[in-house]
């Protein structure tokens, strides 16, 4: 963040401020949503070859339910880019934001697995 500050002056141009978003697991569980969307389509294929109908139910919930743990999971991320984003609308500096995962790594790791094991399942 510290490299747009920089730009930012020499530039001439304000610095609003920023979000910092950490940990690894960000891009997992993007890799795991994008995953639990193609088992969807599989699975609706699947369904609508063997049974004439294109709207599998238990796989659509499990995707919902997948979905919701995955916002749930960002909320953090997406409380502060909001918040910094209508600062900087307003032309307020926002100042530097660091966040992640709302859940402790140890065990959004877990999660992700069980996550992954239900997808695949």
């Amino acid at each position: 963040m510290q490299t747009f500050e920089h730009f930012c002056a020499r530039a001439e141009l304000i610095w609003g401020g920023g979000v910092g978003i950490g940990g690894v697991m960000l891009n997992v569980s993007r890799i795991l949503f994008v995953v639990g969307i193609a088992l969807l389509l599989v699975n609706t294929l699947l369904n609508a070859v063997s049974t004439g109908s294109f709207f599998p139910k238990d796989a659509w919930i499990s995707f919902g339910e997948s979905a919701a743990l995955l916002i749930f999971f960002n909320l953090g991320v997406l409380f502060y880019l909001f918040r910094v984003s209508g600062h900087i609308r307003k032309g307020i500096f926002s100042g530097k934001k660091y966040t992640r995962i709302l859940v402790p790594s140890f065990l959004f790791i877990l999660c992700g697995h069980l996550l992954c094991d239900h997808l695949l399942l």
